[in-house]
């Protein structure tokens, strides 16, 4: 950030990129989130710091935690060892490991000798047996690997079998050092929140992951007026309190408000000689001009390069992006030399190129040698903003995507055609290949890094020309045609005819081009006795003469910026009716409606759009309910405001009671919250976080299981009680499962076994049932309560018999199965699917039968499923935070409503199946009523992490969760008379009479909202 005069100008933020330690004392408003993450830290040795793009995670890992564990610790206590990049994690944790010991003095001469990075690649302790000869006593090491999602998802669009195993051994090696759980070994993990799924696929180590993360979330008003603040106080901006806080409020709600907010002040404030003051916060609050001040900058900088330059600026910024394996996009880091290379040019003219955007402010490039520049400097973007805020690079990304795409067919055919399995291109598609090698004009630097048979492909393209040529050739060698002789009638007739039949075709919409066309090559016929040979005397592409494929480039190191899932909808978008008789709606909010209520607009009396009512008609209080819920939205006095609120319930209640009422729960909620008066009650006994709850139907009794090895149970009928502690185990127990009789307990372990416990016995004695490879993803019991139905990342769906510990197997061809439910006849299973189907399984059947698809979306997955209480309505949660509620009969969809921003986790129905509850990633909770599914909403927002699992109170006036952010139970109240009760016990006064008439009006009379107060505050 630019402050003060021409002659005096000074470098306050770091614009897009994220901070650096060096930028500690410009970092702000993360004081909260950096306590509890110390603390989660000390206390629990690991950690996953998880966000969505854009949120601050490395600037608050490198400015906030790193310098508070410092304090903490004394910095000859804690050294801290950061990995910034994940691309090749073997070599990246060789090289911090060599720097931490030459820094240290340490004496490694027998490691050398042995090689760090062989020993890490040797076996999954080899991490931990360095660690052992490296750490001294009283010492303590901090390894931090960002970006991590680098490690399983940004390999590129062809990673080779040796990658992929070596990043299978690094995340196991990640997993032995966390199961070892050493005091003296910090492990933080920060990644991006987008890619959770991802690690799950591909290791245990993601199960861990969420039992031990920390969700970061958007700052909020609060946090963005004190950095706003501080901004202001530091670079001397002269702005007022109101104008800070207009600022917070409009910039908290934008998607990316901490990097642009860092540009706006570097911009706008460097331009403070020709912007006036007042005009500063006018900037600052339109995102969109920002970006457009971007925009134009960079684009004025590409036009100002001369026509040879401008072709390798765009090829630069192209090949700093690439797609991953999860349609997103990875942000590359590429050496000048790898650059230059991919541009053709000399390393000289990279320079250039790229010292000319250095000159921006805030910078778009990052460096790994910030002074001097080599052939071997590694160049990347600062922040993946750079793609979404310059049009310009928004198209050249698609143009390398297209072209992406084209080479990876052309080597896909061109790999066919040396195999005997196709053909040479012909036609269009020869065209199309022709054109994209002249527009684009790739080079094998450009090519490796997706396939790097280069060589093989533009020989392949090369004899499909010449082929194509030599048939043109040959054609025309052909002798002239002769035609029979055609009496002129005859032709003028069938010429007539010819222009009808296109008249019609032209005026019926038909269009013989319309349908695409195949992709055509040239067949050759099949034999076991080819050679090699092809149509004409060209060679042709064998076993024999096959090109070699080049070696694969040392891997690019990769930042990730998350790609907003596609969502594609195959079914019947049409919603139908609720499914009960009844109907509901609530009434929209106009702007007119919430304009302030003045005291002379008040309705003196009964008489209203020329209907006469009586005082106190039920329609007065529903609608003077609604304006309370407005005006209080509007009053900053927080006793008042709670004071409108809760006669406003008062007055609902009038009119015939409050069912459901979305809008007066948030108001109630947030005015309890405004008088600082708990509103949940906490169940805290496990140590670390809770995973899974189980609510038995028909009692009070809840279980839970933690990452700390333990399960309870609890009475929710009975708070203070302590729970009765069930297991105590080494452990981590995953999920927890009761048979409907009340006589088994199953809880499933990290490692993928079943612990059985007999209730009812008295004994501690668990049965132990083993045999699913990987970790256990849903745990239920059979409706006869002796059998348990588990599944797992094996694929395997299992019928275990309690007391023999067989189990039957049913057919499952489909992808992971991630939940489980019995239909309301117990005779059918449903199951959801990791691949995006949900399927059914009738268990009276052969076991080997397939399971009937009920329903499938093949671009998204499918993460939890619930029955509602007559077993027919089928709700289930994917990938995107959408509910998808089902006919099970039929699998038809009934309805869809977006409840979240990110994976639903949990889903449940309270005991009369009239309110059902989802819990997502993205650390929400939403309650709907049932049958009503696009009506209002009853939305709570869960503390820092995801919400794991659901159970309803048995009365279903409260809800129970668990977050992987603490260690707690947490009961939220969802019933409106259970928040009204609080509300006199926390208020001081009633409402004035100058009070009641200024909001209530007199059509209604005075009267005291809470009596046990007594009205000597009627003249407050």
């Amino acid at each position: 950030m630019v402050v003060g005069n021409e002659n005096n100008v000074k470098l306050l933020l770091p614009g897009f990129r994220y901070y650096h330690s060096a930028d500690k004392d410009f970092f702000f408003g993360r004081d909260e989130d950096i306590s509890i993450l110390r603390k989660k830290l000390v206390s629990g040795n690991f950690l996953t710091l998880l966000g969505e793009t854009a949120t601050g995670k490395s600037s608050l890992v490198n400015c906030g935690i790193l310098h508070s564990l410092e304090n903490l610790f004394g910095s000859k206590k804690i050294y801290p060892v950061v990995l910034e990049s994940m691309r090749d994690p073997f070599e990246s944790l060789a090289d911090a490991l060599r720097i931490f010991i030459q820094r240290q003095h340490r004496e490694t001469a027998e490691l050398e000798n042995e090689g760090i990075l062989k020993i890490l690649r040797g076996s999954s302790s080899g991490f931990l047996n360095i660690l052992d000869r490296i750490i001294q006593p009283g010492e303590k090491i901090l390894f931090v690997f960002d970006h991590f999602e680098e490690v399983y998802c940004c390999e590129g669009n062809r990673p080779s079998a040796e990658a992929e195993r070596e990043r299978i051994h690094f995340l196991n090696a990640l997993l032995d050092l966390i199961t070892n759980n050493r005091p003296n070994i910090i492990l933080l993990l920060v990644l991006d929140s987008n890619y959770i799924s991802s690690l799950q696929e591909v290791s245990q180590l993601g199960e861990l992951v969420i039992q031990n993360s920390y969700l970061l979330r958007k700052v909020t008003y609060e946090q963005l007026f004190r950095i706003i603040q501080a901004m202001n106080k530091i670079g001397d901006l002269e702005l007022q309190e109101s104008q800070i806080g207009e600022l917070a409020r409009k910039w908290k709600d934008k998607k990316h408000p901490l990097p642009l907010l860092q540009y706006a002040f570097r911009f706008l404030s460097g331009k403070s000689g020709e912007l006036k003051r007042k005009n500063l916060t006018e900037h600052l609050s339109v995102e969109e001009e920002l970006a457009t001040l971007l925009s134009i900058e960079l684009n004025a900088k590409y036009l100002s390069l001369n026509p040879k330059k401008r072709t390798v600026c765009e090829k630069i910024f192209k090949s700093l992006f690439v797609r991953n394996n999860k349609d997103g996009y990875c942000l590359a880091e590429l050496t000048i030399n790898e650059l230059a290379g991919i541009a053709d040019v000399p390393a000289g003219v990279v320079m250039d190129v790229i010292g000319a955007f250095a000159e921006i402010r805030p910078q778009i490039f990052s460096f790994s040698e910030e002074k001097e520049w080599s052939d071997t400097t590694r160049v990347s973007l600062s922040h993946v903003l750079v793609f979404s805020l310059w049009d310009r690079y928004g198209e050249w990304l698609k143009e390398e995507v297209e072209s992406i795409q084209s080479y990876l067919k052309l080597s896909r055919v061109s790999e066919l055609y040396q195999q005997g399995r196709g053909g040479l291109l012909t036609g269009l598609d020869l065209a199309w290949m022709q054109e994209w090698r002249n527009r684009n004009k790739p080079v094998f630097a450009w090519a490796r890094r997706f396939n790097p048979a280069f060589q093989r492909a533009m020989i392949y393209l090369d004899l499909s020309a010449r082929a194509a040529e030599k048939g043109k050739v040959q054609k025309s060698k052909k002798g002239k045609i002769s035609f029979p002789r055609i009496k002129t009638p005859y032709l003028i007739t069938g010429s007539i005819v010819v222009v009808i039949a296109l008249l019609i075709m032209v005026l019926s919409g038909g269009n013989p081009s319309d349908e695409p066309e195949p992709v055509r090559t040239e067949n050759r016929p099949q034999s076991p006795s080819r050679s090699g040979s092809v149509t004409g005397t060209e060679p042709a592409l064998s076993r024999d003469n096959i090109i070699p494929e080049e070696s694969q480039p040392e891997d690019s190191n990769f930042r990730t910026m998350s790609s907003p899932p596609v969502q594609v909808d195959r079914q019947d978008r049409t919603i139908p009716p609720p499914v009960t008789g009844e109907t509901y709606r609530m009434q929209d909010v106009s702007a007119a409606e919430t304009r302030k209520v003045e005291p002379e607009e008040v309705v003196e009396s009964g008489v209203s759009d020329g209907v006469i009512r009586e005082k106190n008609a039920p329609e007065d209080f529903e609608k003077t309910s609604e304006d309370l819920i407005r005006a209080s939205l509007r009053t900053e006095n927080k006793e008042l405001r709670s004071l409108l609120v809760y006669q406003a319930y008062l007055f609902r209640e009038k009119t015939g009671g409050v069912d459901w009422d979305p809008r007066m729960y948030s108001a109630m909620m947030d005015a309890l919250e405004l008088l600082d008066v708990p509103v949940e009650r906490i169940f805290g006994l496990h140590q670390k976080p809770v995973n899974d709850l189980f609510l038995r139907m028909g009692t009070p009794l809840l279980y839970s299981a933690g990452s700390d090895g333990k399960v309870y149970e609890w009475n929710v009928n009975v708070p203070g009680t302590s729970p009765r502690l069930l297991m105590n185990r080494s452990s981590i127990y995953e999920l927890v499962a009761v048979s409907g009789d009340g006589m088994w307990l199953a809880a499933a372990t990290f490692q993928g076994r079943i612990h059985v416990l007999n209730l009812k016995s008295g004994s501690r004695n668990v049965i132990e049932l083993s045999g699913h490879e990987g970790s256990i993803k849903s745990l239920m019991f059979n409706p006869d309560n002796n059998r348990i139905i588990s599944t797992g990342t094996d694929r395997k769906l299992r019928i275990w018999n309690i007391l023999t510990g067989n189990y039957t197997e049913l057919s499952n061809p489909y992808g992971i199965i991630l939940d489980v439910g019995f239909s309301g006849d117990s005779r059918y299973l449903a199951g959801c699917t990791r691949d995006g189907r949900v399927l059914r399984w009738d268990t009276e059947g052969d076991s080997d039968s397939e399971p009937v698809v009920l329903f499938e979306d093949r671009v998204n997955s499918f993460y939890s499923l619930e029955f509602g209480k007559n077993g027919n309505i089928l709700c289930v949660g994917d990938l995107n935070g959408m509910v998808h509620i089902l006919d099970f009969s039929s699998g038809r969809r009934i309805a869809q409503v977006k409840n979240h921003n990110a994976r639903v986790l949990d889903i449940a129905f309270n005991t009369a199946g009239d309110r059902v509850a989802s819990a997502s990633m993205d650390g929400s909770i939403t309650v709907m009523r049932t049958g009503y599914w696009n009506d209002e909403k009853i939305m709570i927002r869960g503390e820092r992490g995801f919400v794991l699992s659901l159970a309803f109170f048995p009365n279903s006036d409260q809800l129970l969760w668990c977050n992987s952010g603490t260690s707690e139970i947490i009961a939220s109240p969802i019933n409106l008379e259970e928040l009204a009760d609080r509300f006199c016990h926390a208020l001081s006064r009633n409402l004035t009479r100058e009070e009641w008439t200024r909001f209530i009006g007199t059509t209604i009379e005075y009267q005291l909202t809470c009596p046990s107060l007594g009205d000597n505050m009627q003249t407050h």
